[in-house]
């Protein structure tokens, strides 16, 4: 319940005042009128945090300052100095100083909110609600509304990843849809057709889902509304959020998709419904009207977690107009809460993200909903994340704050871009590994679609060689960045992750390991030059039909984009150089940090020659005392040292990078030098080599192999 009694100051509070300068209050009339005023009361103890740890004492002169925090962009300004956009304040800064302005220490954040309805709401100067906290409660039916009005507006949430419109109130339906009717109705598996509003539901699957899970056997009798009396309680909830909002549809992937049958994961009339609906999940996520991200539910527990009861003080003060006259009251709600870590922990933490599928089902969605212990959170592509009472973060630079935005196409300075992309999602985990591809599949589309609108001109990257055709996607790699796109290395340096078994070795989805790239800047790819010719790619075929098919670069044809073809060999014309494997590396990104230094023995500093390790030294094979660079190895079956003294390793030089620091280090007359970017590859037959690492070599010896060197074919498989 707020507190009304005010002082004669406080009963005359003026926000829209606030927007023509400074304003606020003498500190010491603040502490006078705390016995007969709430908001008095409030700004005094207020007043008492601001001095703690400050270096300023109080003054008996210092002011308390207020400054209004807005939720969007600050409203626009008329001939005469006001305002004729709506405020959109979702905070109140109080900090303490002297009369004209000095700040002196810290600040603390009121939020402020307002009654649905009511002038200071109806007209967009308070954007904070006051709701009630129950995430079923019709309160939060009025939040989600206000917030989608709100999300609708931004043209960034208009639009998919690639900058197509799309319009979430009257988007394509998906395939089909859980109809969502009244309670009394009950719920029912439709083919949906044309146009309208949908949620989409993203969730770990779980013994639950499996067991609920739409198949042929049951696939007929929930289409005439039948067999859909066994859903979760997490299913339920969500789809208890779709009716009372009114929305007559819910994508459930386990329901609305045909799933194999138990024992049946393999056969052909199982699997059939989900390759062709598994390409349209891009289309399903980014129309949806939102998405519900199941960050803090369970199955058995469903959707809503307990809230945690926070307690407020709140006080009531008069709203006025741009006139000045009262039109009713608004709220101060203290404590603010920041909910940077709140929103860290409930939901960047949470199990669900954690999910290869779910990462691209976030990326995807225009809005995400998530309910949580502390509230719950609205997320769309334009807007830091806030509660329904409107509390935001603080930390606008906070990129766990950010990830949707993190990642919009729009950031993208170059299709390097993908590469980030990639990084982060790499460390996600998958139930099953060889869905590597397939979880970012949907994104990838969206990419190739961003890619097709900029042109092969869209950046300064290496000539293509006159392909046509640079967009083309090879096995979770661009071909327009191929020369960077191939030296991915494992971000843990502490263990090797296993590889899938229907991938090629050169691509990072060959390998369950989280994966980074060296140097993904535009300003850095101007001074990489590539040095591998891709002749040829061979594309990966089934047993039974026969020979695989081999494409020449020249001649790739216009489909830019296919994720379901897989190229599983590179034909490449180079330079390789044979190398030499030693012990493990401790400052790897220090060109010239072991130049001309005796590479330790087997034995000696308590080395385990068989404890795996990533990252090692790579030397000369004709001068062993010479380190040329490090390697970092993927390769699970190729980690102790004993197989690398024992096995073939040769350098397939990718690119070189020019002006890299520690010239004089690496034994070059000047501060800077040219280092090597090269595959680490072992024989696989004749002609053919399979990837085990990549590498970063310098020095003279080594310019002097590949320089003097001669070009050959290789199949890299």
């Amino acid at each position: 319940m707020a507190t009304m009694t005010l002082c004669k100051t406080c009963a005359a509070f003026d926000f829209q005042a606030l927007t023509q300068g400074p304003r606020g209050y003498r500190l010491k009339n603040v502490v006078a009128n705390a016995s007969e005023c709430a908001f008095c009361t409030l700004l005094a103890k207020i007043a008492i945090r601001l001095d703690e740890g400050a270096d300023n004492p109080p003054e008996e002169d210092d002011w308390l300052h207020f400054e209004i925090e807005r939720s969007s962009q600050p409203p626009e300004i008329d001939a005469d100095g006001g305002s004729v956009a709506p405020l959109r304040a979702c905070s109140l800064e109080i900090l303490r100083g002297t009369l004209f302005g000095k700040v002196k220490g810290r600040r603390i954040r009121l939020h402020v909110a307002a009654d649905s309805g009511t002038p200071a709401a109806s007209t967009g100067d308070i954007v904070g609600r006051y709701y009630d906290s129950e995430p079923t409660s019709v309160d939060q039916v009025y939040a989600t509304k206000a917030w989608l009005d709100e999300c609708c507006s931004h043209k960034a949430c208009r639009q998919t990843m690639s900058g197509t419109s799309v319009d979430a109130n009257d988007a394509l339906l998906p395939s089909r849809c859980i109809e969502v009717t009244g309670p009394e109705e009950g719920l029912k598996l439709v083919k949906t057709m044309g146009k309208g509003k949908y949620l989409t539901l993203s969730h770990r699957w779980g013994e639950a889902a499996r067991l609920c899970r739409t198949t042929l056997d049951n696939y007929a009798e929930r289409l005439e509304g039948r067999g859909l009396d066994n859903l979760s309680q997490l299913f339920q909830d969500a789809i208890g959020v779709a009716r009372r909002l009114g929305i007559p549809y819910i994508w459930i992937d386990s329901l609305c998709i045909i799933q194999p049958r138990d024992g049946k994961n393999e056969a052909e009339e199982d699997l059939a419904d989900w390759e062709i609906e598994s390409e349209k999940m891009a289309r399903y996520y980014q129309g949806s009207l939102f998405t519900i991200a199941a960050t803090s539910g369970s199955e058995s527990d469903g959707l809503f977690p307990d809230r945690v009861v926070i307690e407020r003080e709140i006080v009531r003060l008069p709203y006025r107009d741009t006139t000045g006259q009262q039109q009713g009251y608004f709220y101060i709600v203290y404590p603010f809460l920041c909910m940077d870590d709140e929103y860290t922990e409930a939901v960047h933490r949470a199990n669900l993200l954690t999910r290869g599928w779910v990462f691209q089902e976030w990326l995807l969605s225009r809005r995400v909903v998530c309910y949580t212990p502390v509230g719950t959170f609205f997320e769309c592509q334009a807007a830091i994340p806030k509660t329904e009472l409107g509390e935001l973060g603080e930390q606008r630079g906070n990129r766990n704050l950010l990830l949707k935005q993190y990642f919009d196409f729009g950031r993208a300075e170059n299709s390097l871009f993908w590469c980030e992309i990639v990084a982060a999602y790499s460390r996600r985990n998958l139930t099953n590994g060889n869905d590597r591809l397939k979880a970012l599949s949907g994104v990838a589309r969206e990419f190739s679609k961003l890619l097709q609108k900029k042109g092969p001109n869209w950046e300064d990257l290496p000539d293509q060689q006159g392909v046509e055709t640079p967009d083309r996607y090879i096995s979770g790699i661009w071909l327009r960045d191929i020369y960077h796109g191939l030296l991915w290395k494992s971000s843990d340096d502490k263990k090797p992750y296993p590889r899938t078994t229907n991938m090629p070795t050169w691509s990072w989805a060959s390998t369950q390991t989280p994966v980074i790239w060296r140097d993904t800047q535009a300003k850095n790819s101007k001074l990489r030059h590539p040095h591998l010719k891709i002749v040829e790619l061979i594309l990966a075929v089934k047993p039974e039909e026969g020979d695989p098919r081999r494409i020449s670069v020249s001649a790739l044809d216009r489909n830019p984009f296919d994720v379901a073809e897989l190229v599983s060999r590179l034909v490449v014309d180079g330079l390789t150089h044979p190398v030499q494997v030693g012990a493990v590396v401790k400052n790897a990104d220090i060109p010239g940090y072991f130049y001309d230094k005796p590479l330790p023995q087997l034995g000696e500093s308590g080395f385990d020659p068989h404890q795996p390790k990533t990252t090692r030294l790579i030397y000369h094979r004709s001068a062993p005392k010479i380190v040329c660079g490090w390697g970092s190895f993927e390769d699970p079956d190729f980690q102790s040292l004993v197989d690398f003294l024992q096995g073939e390793i040769t350098a397939l030089l990718v690119s070189t990078v020019e002006k890299v620091d520690g010239g004089w280090n690496a034994g070059f007359l000047k501060p800077w030098h040219t280092a090597y970017d090269v595959l680490l590859l072992r024989p696989d037959g004749a002609d053919q080599y399979r990837r085990v690492g990549m590498g970063y070599l310098w020095g003279r010896e080594i310019k002097k192999c590949f320089r003097d060197g001669r070009r050959r074919k290789l199949e890299l498989v």
